[in-house]
Order: structure tokens, then C-alpha cells, then sequence
């Protein structure tokens, strides 16, 4: 009879804390885009409560929040621990569906920080769990990944290829990334009325879709087609629309690419000084936030554009930071190089003959070679035209003093 009373009395308490930690979710949803802080409050109660009744379906939900937080935040660390975390509880619940949404996160973010043989080995875990469970392209994207990554390593035809596949096989279109990407290929290539017609049809998706972070960003891409045009009204236009999405978000890396752009575009109107002063006051941010490819194109309009206006003191300090960011751009590209190599050859062994496109592993060695004595060539180059010009001794070029 005690343990029948018992029974009654804790029962309630067990489905009432479940409830309660629910409610403290729903909060937190509705405040992590303007009130991180109190978000993340609510999710640490959430968290006990959800380990107090072993639920773990709870503790993937608030997971899966803490890893927007810390994505809009930019917050590394924690987001690597945070998607760590969702991957264990995934596959110990056999969420699939967590799951591929985790591999993916995890590809993205050892792209951002250019680790990528771990970003391929991610997308290799994505395209077996996708064949295991018979998962279509829609789902796993396999093919989208991909193109990106080629797109990032310069090979735009091959990137092109991948993502017009991955559209193809989508069953749902509309997703506004895809044709962006597509875009990028066509403007890489100097195809630019290509790039416009699918950044426009980026933008109208995204806008149908009330897609922020993708408006924002189709927006810079339509600006950039606008700048190479040189029709710098538009560009400028477009610049600034882009940049109040991002500031509403509070995407900084965007936010500051875009300071860039239009930094870059007052330089080629000769407005130095209204370049120098976006440029120096994002440039540190750029660098302690490990945003190489922005710090580069700052440091380069800091160099040149005080090179323009005969403060050429100034002018040496950017260009020396600009050779330095340069050579950790280079060592970025040999890196994914060689991840390629390591990838073509997992796919060799795995007999993965569809993924294998007509570039060999020698060959991919062979314009390793050619890269790395074309780098060393340039920059011996390059720095001995910065010594000259500005008659610089190698005594001087080494002191602690500008």
C-alpha cells in the first residue's frame, strides 16, 4: 500500500518536471535570437531537468539549439563541443535525422576553420549513412557539399557539375543556397550575366522564404556582380541592403565582408580615405576572429591605399601583414590539395568509381608541384618590387620598429 502511495506521489512530480523543462525550451526558442544569454539560461535548466528523467530526446532538442546560439555567435569552441554532443545522442537514439543535419554542421564547420580532410571524412559519413538508409539527395545533399568544397578549390566546372546534379536530383527546389553557389561558379568563370540570372532567382527564393542570412548574402552576390560591371551606384546599393540584414542577425563575418566590398569599390574611385577608414575599423576584428581571407583584402586596400596617398610608412606595415596573411591563404590551398588527394584515394579503396571525376591522384600532385613553385616565385617576386619601391634595407624589413 506504502509503495502504491509512493508511487502516485512521484509520478506526477517526474511528468511535471518534464513538462516544466519543455516550457523552459519553448523560452528559450523564442528569446536565442535577440537574448542569447537568457536563452542559454534556460537551456542549462532545461539540461538538468532532461538528465534528472533520462530523456534524451530532450537533451538533442536543446542541443540542437545551443548550436544555432553559438553559430550566429560565433562562438568555435563551444559549437564544436555542442555538435559533438548531438552527434553521440543521435546515434545512440538512432536519430537519423539529427544525425545528417550534425554531419553536416560538422562539415561546415572544419571548412570555416580549414581542417579539410576531417570536413570530407563528415561528408563521406553523410553520403554511407545516406546509402545504408537509402536517403536521396534531398535529404543528404551529398553533391551540394561537394560542389562547394571544388568551389572553393578553384575547380569551378567540376564544382558546377556537382551542384547542377544535386538540383536535379532535389526534389525540393527551393532552396535558395544552391543556385547561389551555382552563381559563384558562373562569376569565378567570368560568366557574369550567367551569375546574375542565379543569384536573382537565390534572391527570389529567399525572399519568398523570408530566409535572412540567405537575402543577405544574395544580396553582396548581386552587388558583386554590380562592382566587376563597374556600375558602382548599384553596387554600393546593393552593399548597404545587405548589410542590414546582416546586422540584424548579427552575422559578423558577413557583416564585415561586406565593409570589405565597399571598401574595395571607394579604392577603385579613388576615394582612399573613405577606404582606409572602413578598412582599419574592421581590420582587427578581422585578424582576432582568425577571418584570414577578410583580413588579407583589408590589409591589401590598407597597403594600397595608403601607398596612394604618400604615407608610405603605413603603407609598408599593411603590405607586410598583407605578405603574411597571403602565405597563411597558400598554406590554406595546399592543405585542401592534399585533402583531395586523401579523398580520392579513400574513394579508390572503397571502389567508389561515380564519385571519381577524370583528374587522377598524379595529376592532383603534379599541379601540387606547380602551385607550390608558382607561390615561392610570386613571392620572391613580390618582395623584392615592395624592396625596391620603397628602397627598403633588410635590416630595417626585420626590426621591431615601422
Amino acid at each position: 500500500m506504502n509503495f502504491i502511495i509512493l508511487f502516485l506521489i512521484l509520478v506526477p512530480i517526474k511528468i511535471f518536471s518534464q513538462q516544466d523543462a519543455y516550457e523552459l525550451l519553448a523560452k528559450a526558442k523564442s528569446v536565442y535570437k535577440n537574448n542569447s544569454q537568457k536563452s542559454e539560461e534556460y537551456l542549462n535548466l532545461a539540461d538538468k531537468i532532461f538528465l534528472m528523467n533520462g530523456n534524451k530526446n530532450g537533451l538533442m532538442e536543446t542541443q540542437s539549439l545551443r548550436i544555432k546560439i553559438y553559430q550566429r555567435n560565433g562562438k568555435k569552441q563551444e559549437l564544436y563541443l555542442a555538435l559533438k554532443e548531438l552527434e553521440k545522442l543521435s546515434n545512440e537514439q538512432k536519430n537519423l535525422q539529427n544525425l545528417v543535419k550534425t554531419y553536416k554542421n560538422l562539415f561546415d564547420f572544419f571548412m570555416e576553420i580549414e581542417i579539410y580532410d576531417t570536413a570530407l571524412h563528415y561528408i563521406q559519413k553523410l553520403k554511407y549513412l545516406g546509402e545504408k538508409h537509402g536517403f536521396s539527395e534531398d535529404i543528404t545533399n551529398v553533391y551540394g557539399y561537394l560542389g562547394s568544397f571544388y568551389s572553393k578549390l578553384k575547380k569551378y566546372d567540376l564544382s558546377k557539375d556537382y551542384l547542377l546534379k544535386s538540383l536535379e536530383l532535389k526534389a525540393d527546389k527551393n532552396s535558395p543556397g544552391i543556385y547561389s553557389e551555382i552563381g559563384n561558379n558562373y562569376y569565378y568563370m567570368q560568366k557574369y550575366d550567367s551569375a546574375l540570372f542565379f543569384y536573382l532567382q537565390a534572391n527570389k527564393i529567399a525572399m519568398e522564404f523570408h530566409d535572412t542570412l540567405a537575402i543577405a548574402y544574395t544580396l553582396n552576390n548581386i552587388g558583386l556582380y554590380y562592382k566587376v560591371k563597374e556600375d558602382y551606384k548599384n553596387a554600393i546599393n546593393y552593399f548597404k541592403e545587405a548589410l542590414i540584414y546582416y546586422d540584424y542577425i548579427n552575422n559578423r563575418y558577413g557583416f564585415i565582408n561586406i565593409q570589405s566590398n565597399i571598401a574595395q569599390v571607394f579604392y577603385t574611385q579613388k576615394k582612399y580615405l573613405e577606404a582606409i577608414e572602413i578598412c582599419q575599423k574592421y581590420y582587427s576584428e578581422a585578424k582576432e576572429n582568425e577571418y584570414i581571407q577578410l583580413a588579407y583584402e583589408l590589409s591589401k586596400v590598407l597597403a594600397e591605399s595608403y601607398e596612394k596617398i604618400k604615407n608610405y610608412e603605413k603603407s609598408t606595415i599593411y603590405f607586410k601583414e598583407f605578405l603574411t596573411l597571403t602565405d597563411s591563404i597558400y598554406q590554406s590551398k595546399f592543405r585542401m590539395l592534399n585533402s583531395e588527394c586523401e579523398f580520392r584515394m579513400n574513394m579508390i579503396k572503397n571502389k567508389d568509381k561515380n564519385q571519381l571525376d577524370l583528374m587522377g591522384a598524379n595529376e592532383v600532385w603534379f599541379y601540387l608541384f606547380l602551385l607550390t613553385l608558382a607561390v615561392l616565385i610570386i613571392l620572391v617576386l613580390f618582395i623584392y618590387a615592395l624592396f625596391k619601391k620603397f628602397n627598403i634595407h633588410w635590416s630595417n624589413f626585420f626590426s621591431n620598429h615601422p
